[in-house]
């Protein structure tokens, strides 16, 4: 056998024991890296659930704050809706009887004004053509207002349609429509107060086990709404209170202001949605800066004048004499000083203003829309005591009314007449009077004027021209008047220091009888009519015992943090790993995997239960030592909520924050 041959079986042998040991290398290194493979699956699988687990907590935490601030939206629109709810029952109530007085006196009024232009008015020529022009003016005014009225009178006084069955509390049959919504309304806020704990706790657990959570929960288990039932005269304030706000002080009058207050205000932290969210301010404000200017182009200045007539009184409409303003200092800048608000009662009248000011301002309906509604106002918060006012009476001949008030001029409430006036350049006997470019009137809107009492023209030394007229003429002097055709002229024109030329105006005043007031007295209605005051719908309001709010000195930086308003989201998950869950369980004694977040509730606006701004955000967890005691004392609540969480969760909760304590204090407080 070849050499060679014979070498070649050794070398088999040679080959086949090192292949063993490469082997058993293989095979060991292999094991390794299996286990380091699902090492670094498991910790990453654990990483996941771990954030798994603190995304539940976030969610539960933000879950169960949310539905306790939405809570407090629910309450505060309900204080605010039962607000506008009872602010419209005086002002509603007001309008029959509004309407009723102001229909009457229009049509009284618009009948005398026709009377007077069929009796005759002794004037010829253009006086006499401005004179019915002024009076025809008012008269077909009065008559639109008229016919505006009187549908609304026909619906609300002489129809079918009852307006206490909306205002008043007791309308014979239960209460009216005004009333049961405000009463449901403090019925739904009640039953969010009592159900806020409980459904925030639900939301809670459902958020945090949706977002992958075995078990979930906020703590406290039942939360509190922050909240105390008040009673009914809590709305005063919001009626008939109001705020005045500077940068130095904030105080509350409960009386005799336009409303817009709250009835647990507190500084600037507590103003209300009145003032912040709704804006309902009327500010007052300071000038700073002064200029002069100039007068109304064509208007110079004026001296002497005044008429054998000189009544004051009431006046609505214009006059000849005052159509365009003088000149003088006035204000250019303002520093703003503060404001004073109103609530929803002032709200509802201003809008009442707007209108009647464009389509009924010949009439007082604006002006006993608020005297009525203030007098119901009274009824609801100060006295129920029965308040009369007169229901208008006109008796619009002279002769009748002399009949009627000389024997009893106490009974005589006021006295009205008319005014129609002219200034003219030209004298009223001279052949250019009232011609175009010479004269200014008010036969446009000729001026209504209302004087206490039992006036009688009578006794006037101005003449009596015509049938209810009485004429007055006399004049003033102006340096310049350019609707009546007197321009600037100097006494010296070549000298521009020298002294004007005073121009005489003539004015020729008509005194046009309008009638005396002589009605009965009646009784303002009573839509406050209830016996018992427990069963009227209230407010909620911050219940300010809860928390850390300082009741002695409730500065606007002290209390800022309410603990109550807090809440501790807790979720558990499960740390066991998908392979090999032994050899990667957890150390943890509960055997589970914990995470907490923190959300608290906040009001950015105002920090009461009327400002519809309460909102809720993630922050982050402080106190530990205060949430470890609040869940030890939640495990007494766990029955309360069993079918949510169960007693064990928050068993094990409460002693994985206890052993957790000592580690967070070593880190914490280092």
């Amino acid at each position: 056998m070849h050499p060679f041959m014979r070498c070649l079986p050794r070398k088999r042998v040679r080959l086949h024991a090192r292949s063993g040991q490469v082997l058993i290398i293989t095979l060991l290194a292999l094991s390794i890296l299996v286990g380091l493979v699902f090492y670094v699956y498991n910790l990453g699988d654990v990483v996941n659930r771990r954030m798994s687990a603190q995304h539940s907590a976030d969610s539960a935490a933000i879950s169960g704050a949310g539905w306790m601030a939405r809570s407090m939206n629910v309450v505060a629109m309900n204080n605010c809706a039962q607000a506008r709810m009872i602010a419209l029952a005086p002002v509603l109530d007001s309008l029959p009887l509004a309407t009723g007085m102001s229909l009457k006196e229009a049509t009284q009024w618009e009948g005398c004004i026709a009377a007077q232009l069929a009796r005759g008015i002794n004037e010829s020529g253009r006086s006499g053509q401005l004179l019915r022009d002024g009076l025809e003016a008012i008269r077909a005014r009065l008559a639109t207002q008229r016919d505006i009225l009187t549908p609304v009178d026909t619906l609300l006084n002489r129809g079918g349609f009852d307006m206490s069955s909306i205002t008043h509390w007791n309308t014979g049959r239960g209460e009216g429509a005004l009333w049961q919504a405000a009463a449901t309304l403090d019925d739904l806020s009640t039953a969010t107060v009592q159900s806020a704990g409980y459904l925030a706790q639900a939301d809670a657990v459902t958020f945090g086990q949706a977002n992958g959570a075995d078990a979930s929960f906020i703590a406290p288990l039942v939360p509190e709404l922050p909240a105390v039932r008040g009673r009914f005269d809590h709305f005063k304030p919001v009626m008939m209170g109001d705020f005045r706000v500077d940068g130095q002080s904030c105080s509350l009058e409960d009386e005799g202001g336009r409303g817009g207050g709250i009835p647990d205000a507190g500084f600037w932290r507590r103003l209300g949605p009145w003032a912040n969210l709704f804006q309902w301010r009327i500010y007052y404000s300071s000038p700073t800066a002064w200029e002069w200017v100039e007068p109304t182009p064509g208007r110079g200045d004026e001296r002497g004048g005044g008429g054998q007539i000189a009544i004051g009184g009431r006046t609505r409409g214009a006059g000849a004499r005052d159509r365009s303003g003088g000149g003088g200092y006035r204000a250019t800048q303002y520093e703003l000083m503060g404001y004073r608000t109103y609530g929803p009662v002032e709200w509802a009248l201003r809008h009442i203003d707007r209108y009647a000011y464009r389509e009924l301002s010949d009439t007082f309906f604006d002006y006993y829309m608020r005297l009525l509604s203030r007098i119901k106002l009274d009824y609801m918060f100060v006295s129920p005591s029965p308040v009369t006012v007169v229901y208008p009476d006109w008796i619009t001949d002279y002769n009748q009314a002399r009949a009627v008030a000389i024997p009893a001029p106490q009974n005589v409430h006021s006295t009205m007449f008319y005014l129609v006036e002219v200034c003219s350049s030209v004298p009223p006997d001279g052949p250019g009077w009232l011609s175009p470019g010479t004269y200014r009137a008010n036969s446009d809107e000729p001026m209504a004027i209302w004087l206490d009492g039992w006036v009688d023209p009578q006794g006037w030394p101005a003449p009596k021209i015509a049938e209810h007229i009485w004429k007055d003429t006399w004049t003033y002097e102006t340096t310049e008047d350019w609707d009546l055709g007197l321009h600037l002229q100097l006494e010296n024109p070549d000298d521009p220091n020298s002294e004007p030329v005073w121009h005489e105006v003539y004015v020729v005043q008509w005194f046009i009888w309008g009638g005396i007031n002589v009605g009965e007295e009646v009784e303002v209605t009573n839509p406050a009519n209830w016996s018992n005051e427990q069963d009227l719908p209230a407010p909620y309001l911050l219940d300010t015992n809860v928390g850390d709010y300082d009741q002695i000195d409730p500065h606007n930086d002290k209390g800022v943090r309410r603990s109550h308003f807090s809440y501790l989201g807790v979720a558990r998950g499960s740390p066991a790993a998908d392979v090999w869950g032994s050899r990667f369980s957890s150390i943890n004694p509960s055997g589970s995997m914990y995470a907490v977040a923190q959300a608290k509730v906040f009001n950015r606006t105002s920090w009461d239960l009327w400002t519809q701004d309460w909102r809720a955000s993630l922050a982050p967890v402080t106190m530990w030592d205060d949430w470890a005691d609040r869940l030890e004392a939640a495990q007494n609540q766990a029955p309360l909520v069993d079918n949510l969480v169960h007693p064990n969760e928050v068993l094990n909760s409460s002693e994985y924050f206890q052993r957790l304590l000592p580690i967070l204090n070593t880190y914490t407080n280092h």
